[in-house]
């Protein structure tokens, strides 16, 4: 995972754990409130899940592209 990634990840953590932290404290907190806090951590929640979907894939093809690298060599150097 690169920098920016674990930048999102602490964020959307700690964004995620403060709403619910408020939630839990604040016993009289109108249901609109809660709601839109409710809203917002699922938002992020989907958003961080692609984010690590997108690095997921990005990393099968790096894996892809290298083993295709090592056969291509690997190969050349059985002809030789």
């Amino acid at each position: 995972m690169n920098d920016t990634g674990k930048i999102i990840l602490a964020l959307t953590v700690g964004f995620a754990a403060g709403a619910i932290a408020t939630v839990l404290i604040d016993r009289e907190m109108d249901d609109e409130t809660k709601e839109k806090i409710k809203s917002k951590a699922n938002e992020l929640g989907d958003d961080l899940k692609k984010h690590y979907e997108d690095e997921i894939a990005s990393l099968k093809n790096k894996l892809n592209s290298l083993t295709e690298e090592f056969k291509q060599a690997t190969h050349m150097k059985t002809e030789e």
